[in-house]
């Protein structure tokens, strides 16, 4: 993924970045909460759940927060980043791209197949 796809995509999901952010925490409360509990069962879910329910919202949330057209962080124009040489900034651009869609992909589709894979060996 470019950052130019995440940009496109970044203004349509910026109303939802604090259900993303939600997500997130009430996905951290569970996982806590099922840790602290000891229970077998309930420490698989916390497994299962912990990439989907934490990983995918807070990727979409930096999403939203890095890539927005007008607002995004590592924007050209952006107070943050605006001061660097453009040729730093789109190379700063391409990292969180990548690191984003790997961060993404671990949460969305690693992380639940490893988990399963823990939930079938218990």
């Amino acid at each position: 993924m470019t950052p130019t796809f995440y940009t496109a995509h970044a203004g349509r999901l910026l109303v939802y970045r604090w259900v993303f952010f939600s997500i997130s925490v009430i996905g951290v409360a569970l996982v806590l909460a099922f840790l602290i509990i000891p229970s077998t069962p309930l420490l698989l879910v916390a497994g299962v759940i912990a990439g989907p329910f934490i990983g995918v919202p807070w990727a979409l949330l930096c999403m939203c927060t890095w890539f927005h057209p007008q607002r995004g962080r590592l924007q050209f124009n952006s107070k943050l980043s605006g001061w660097l040489p453009r040729w730093f900034q789109s190379g700063v651009r391409w990292y969180a791209a990548i690191s984003l869609t790997a961060f993404f992909f671990i949460g969305a589709v690693i992380f639940p197949i490893l988990a399963l894979c823990w939930l079938n060996n218990a």
